[in-house]
């Protein structure tokens, strides 16, 4: 069963997508900043997935996946960005090449963002 970590500040829209995400078949794991995220790195969670939010207090999306690039444990983990802004234009080349798919979440409703992942397991 493939694992997925959900990182979104907005709990309503955590767990929308944890719901969703676990009647598909997935294993979900779901928290609320970067520091909860690098807690559930720490204690040895390597997901198949990360569900991450572009604006965060404290770090920001984009900080996570800059510091991810550096990480030999998480290269296979694939990176869907989900963010309430279009900054899909305005990441650097580096970053962007770690990211699998940029979701806007005004113009994405869980059920597409739940085929970009079967779309990349290639359930």
């Amino acid at each position: 069963m493939k694992k997925i970590l959900i990182v979104d500040d907005d709990n309503v829209i955590a767990d929308l997508y944890a719901i969703k995400f676990r009647s598909a078949g997935y294993d979900v794991s779901v928290v609320y900043s970067a520091a909860e995220m690098n807690a559930q790195f720490a204690s040895g969670l390597v997901p198949d997935l990360l569900l991450l939010d572009v604006i965060m207090p404290k770090m920001s999306g984009l900080e996570v996946v800059r510091h991810i690039i550096h990480n030999k444990v998480l290269e296979k983990m694939k990176i869907i960005l989900l963010s309430g802004l279009d900054y899909k234009n305005t990441v650097d080349p580096k970053t962007a090449a770690r990211i699998s798919a940029f979701c806007v979440k005004t113009e994405v409703i869980p059920s597409q963002v739940l085929k970009i992942v079967d779309d990349l397991f290639q359930k």
